[in-house]
Order: structure tokens, then C-alpha cells, then sequence
């Protein structure tokens, strides 16, 4: 039987690849460990708050920690007072110049057509099997039918968590069945709530049919 070599006191139970026995298979969950950790004196408590390094780890080990501290900041190049040389700065203006995603590029022509038919129909991410080309039910072609729907929610987006992008607004199926025109499948939305509805299609069909349960009682 082997004991835990972090003296912990417990029986281990894990080898690890350097031949030292641990009482669980992650040596930072040793109850020697964490209690080692919770000492250190990189962990300063509230007490030591204001304190100088010196007062807090000694004359000697305070000038050690602090030219390391130098060290490190004398090599990192994000440090306050950093310049780049002219060099380096003509080498990452040529990069950015044939970076497609630098801030301003625009497409050419051509290569809209490319990416548009590389994304259409079922090559796109956002495919489900043709269901946006299923008809809707006959009325909802009506102008006056939908008027009714806008009516009912005030004409205007009844989204809590709209963010007031968009003046336009639709009516958007809850469940995304556009055949399912049952006034407590429809909800008035902007344009922008609207296309965000299409992505978490589950969640965003909970979503509605709480607000509406909550605004006008509807039965799920």
C-alpha cells in the first residue's frame, strides 16, 4: 500500500509519470496541496493590503520579485512605452494590405458571385431541408388578416429583449410552420427580431410562446 507522497495522510491511488504517488489523479486536488497553495505568499490576504513588498516578503526576497518583475516587462512588448521599429511597421502594413479581413476591404464583382454560389441552397450552414419555400396557409396572404395580428400586439416589435434596430415590422411564425396560422403561433416582430429568430430556433420558439402566454393567456 502506498501513502500520498504530498503527506496529505491518505492512501494513494494514482501514479503519476514521474513515480509520485497521490491520493486522487490531479495533484491539485490533494488536501496537502490546497492547503500548501492557500499559504503561498504570492496569495496575499486583505490584511497585507498597503503593505510594502518589503514589509510583506523581507528586504532580501522584495528586491528579487522586483527585478524580475523588470525583466518581464522590459521583454514584453505590450509594455507601457513600447515603440515598434520602422521596420516591423512597413512588414505588418504589406500583411494588412492582402488581409481580406482587414477593416475596409470590399469584394470584387466576381467574387460575391463565387461566395454566393459556394452558400446556396443546402451548402449553407443555415439550411433546413427547403422549409422557407413551403407556402403559407391562405390567410395569411390576407393584408387584412395580418393587420389583425399587428393590431393585437400594438404594431410594433413585442420583443423585451428588441434592440430597436429596425422601424419595419412582420409577422413572424413561432413555431416556423407557415402553414400553422393559429393567432398564438403568430407574433409581431421587427425585421431585425425576425432574422435573429432563425438561428436557436428552439429556444427562440419557447421564448415567444412564454411572452405571448404571458400578454394574452394562450394555451401551449
Amino acid at each position: 500500500m502506498h501513502y500520498c507522497d504530498y503527506r496529505c495522510g491518505k492512501e494513494a491511488t494514482h501514479q503519476f509519470k514521474n513515480g509520485n504517488w497521490c491520493c486522487t489523479n490531479i495533484r491539485q486536488r490533494c488536501s496537502a496541496i490546497i492547503e500548501k497553495n492557500s499559504k503561498s505568499s504570492f496569495g496575499i490576504k486583505s490584511s497585507k493590503k498597503g503593505k510594502t513588498w518589503k514589509e510583506i516578503y523581507g528586504q532580501q526576497k522584495a528586491l528579487i520579485l522586483k527585478n524580475k518583475a523588470k525583466k518581464r516587462m522590459k521583454n514584453n512588448k505590450h509594455a507601457l512605452g513600447f515603440k515598434h521599429t520602422e521596420e516591423f511597421k512597413i512588414a505588418a502594413a504589406e500583411r494588412l494590405k492582402y488581409n481580406h479581413n482587414t477593416l475596409g476591404f470590399k469584394h470584387t464583382e466576381e467574387s460575391k458571385i463565387k461566395i454566393s454560389e459556394h452558400l446556396r441552397g443546402s451548402k449553407n450552414p443555415s439550411w433546413k431541408g427547403g422549409v422557407s419555400f413551403e407556402p403559407y396557409c391562405s390567410e395569411f396572404n390576407s393584408k387584412e388578416f395580418k393587420d389583425i395580428i399587428k393590431e393585437r400586439d400594438g404594431n410594433a416589435c413585442i420583443n423585451p429583449c428588441c434592440k430597436k434596430e429596425s422601424n419595419y415590422i412582420n409577422i413572424h411564425h413561432i413555431n416556423y410552420i407557415k402553414k400553422d396560422c393559429r393567432f398564438k403561433n403568430l407574433i409581431t416582430l421587427c425585421v431585425s427580431c425576425n432574422s435573429i429568430a432563425n438561428f436557436n430556433r428552439k429556444w427562440h420558439t419557447s421564448w415567444y410562446q412564454t411572452i405571448l402566454f404571458k400578454r394574452y393567456k394562450y394555451d401551449y
